[in-house]
Parts: C-alpha cells; structure tokens; sequence
C-alpha cells in the first residue's frame, strides 16, 4: 500500500530497526538524496544499468529527451502524478518529429503518428516501471495511460501493401499509354 510506503519511508532510522528486528519490515536501503531522484540522474542510472543495442537507446533517448523537455531534467520522479503523465502523453502527439529528408527536401512537418507516440510511451511507462520495480518509486503515473496505437495484423498490413503497389502499377502504366 503506497500510504505504508510513504509513512515507512518518513519514520526515523531508529523506529525502523526496532521494526526490522521485531520481523515487520525488511533492511532499509542506502537512503539516496534528493538530487538522485531527478529525471536526469535517474535516466542516467537506468540506461547505464542495461546493456541494450544502439537502436535500442536512440530510441530511449528520443524518448527520454521528449520527458526532459516537456517536465525539465531536474524534475522529481516522484513529482510526476498520472495528470501531469496525462498531460505529457498528450503534448507528445504534437510534438515534432524527426525531420525527413527527400531528395534534399524537408517533407511539412505533421506531428507524430500514433505508432511512435505508443514507442515512445511505451519506453516511458518501462522507465518508470523499472524504479517501481527496485522499490524507489511507490507508483507508475504512466501506468495507466493508454497507447493511441492500434496494430493491424502483419497478414492485414502486407495484403494492403501488395494491393497499393499494385494500383500504383496500374497507374504507371496508364500514365505510359
């Protein structure tokens, strides 16, 4: 219950030894400061702690920058409520998103599609699953936001690829005669 875990976490070393003698609590860990619980310093120990590929991280770091920027590097963790989650999730469908390039031109900006809006979240809500798992967050505001991506199934998605290959096809040849 997160009410025990906050009250927990308030108490004076001493009480919690008499508690963890009596067989109530478990050994208090290594109390970390309050800088430790910043954004920046937590993405830091999360991404050094894993051993990921390099697209892996690129897309973290996508990820993770969009959070820096949107609640500040120096943002407390346990500040982060589902409202503000919420409200993050939101603006990230707005935010830009990597330029591309055609032929040397820089296609009009649209916002991001939904199926990175939901990589990304779901990078995000991992994050903070991973520090409620190690006990140092007592929930994940993220939890319960839901991801605006809808897969269609793979047999669906190639049918409809063959398909517009094919009328483009069509068209080409009509475009010749």
């Amino acid at each position: 219950d997160s009410k025990q875990i906050t009250w927990l976490a308030g108490i004076t070393d001493q009480l919690h030894s008499q508690l963890e003698f009596l067989g109530l609590v478990r050994e208090r860990a290594a109390r970390r400061s309050q800088d430790t619980y910043t954004i920046g310093n937590m993405r830091q120990e999360y991404q050094g702690s894993r051993d990921v590929a390099k697209s892996t991280t690129a897309i973290e770091d996508r990820a993770y920058n969009a959070l820096e920027d949107f609640f500040g590097v120096d943002a407390d963790v346990r500040e982060i409520n589902p409202a503000r989650a919420k409200a993050f999730a939101k603006k990230l469908k707005k935010m830009p998103p990597r330029p591309k390039e055609t032929k040397g031109k820089v296609k009009p900006y649209r916002g991001m599609n939904d199926t990175t809006v939901s990589g990304l979240l779901k990078k995000v809500d991992a994050f903070f699953n991973y520090w409620v798992d190690s006990e140092l967050l007592t929930k994940n505001p993220f939890g319960a936001i839901s991801k605006p991506m809808k897969r269609e199934p793979a047999k669906e998605h190639e049918g409809k690829r063959k398909e517009e290959r094919r009328k483009k096809k069509k068209k080409r040849k009509r475009k010749k005669k």
